[in-house]
C-alpha cells in the first residue's frame, strides 16, 4: 500500500515513487541550486548554516524549472478527495483555491518520499565519523 498523508484540505495524498530518471533530474537540480547557497565557508555545519539553508528552500522549489521537475515526480501520486474521487497530483489540482493550502505540504511530501531513499543510502555510504556527525545534525 502506498504511503498516505492527509492534506490541510482534508483530501488524502497517496504518495507514489517517481521513476529513477525523474528523481535523478530532481537530485541534479537540487544539487545545482544548493551550489549557490553560501554557508560562509564553515568547516562544521552550525545552526546558523542550517538557518541559511532553510531560508533558501522556498527559492529552491519556486523556480520554474524546479516546479516542472517536482510535478514530473508527483504524477504517480494520487489525491483522493472527500467524495472518494481520485486524480493524479498535477498543477491543475491547485486550480481550485480551496486546495492552495495543500501546495506546500504536498510538495514537501513528494520531495521527502522520493529523496529519502537516496539520502538513507548516502548516509550508509559515508565513513563512520561523517555518519555520526550527520546523525547528530539530523536529530
Amino acid at each position: 500500500m502506498a504511503k498516505e498523508i492527509t492534506l490541510p484540505s482534508g483530501n488524502k495524498l497517496e504518495l507514489g515513487y517517481a521513476s529513477f530518471e525523474e528523481v535523478g533530474k530532481l537530485r541534479g537540480s537540487i544539487s545545482e541550486k544548493l551550489k549557490t547557497v553560501s554557508l560562509d565557508g564553515a568547516k562544521d555545519l552550525t545552526s546558523k548554516d542550517i538557518v541559511s539553508l532553510v531560508k533558501e528552500l522556498p527559492s529552491l522549489i519556486e523556480s520554474d524549472d524546479m516546479k516542472a521537475i517536482i510535478f514530473e515526480c508527483s504524477k504517480r501520486s494520487i489525491v483522493v478527495n472527500k467524495k472518494g474521487d481520485r486524480e493524479n497530483l498535477t498543477p491543475s489540482y491547485f486550480s481550485n483555491p480551496d486546495y492552495w493550502q495543500d501546495y506546500y505540504p504536498a510538495i514537501k511530501s513528494i520531495l521527502e518520499h522520493n529523496l529519502n531513499p537516496f539520502v538513507r543510502g548516502l548516509i550508509e555510504a559515508l565513513p563512520k565519523k561523517a555518519k555520526n556527525l550527520l546523525s547528530q545534525i539530523l536529530q
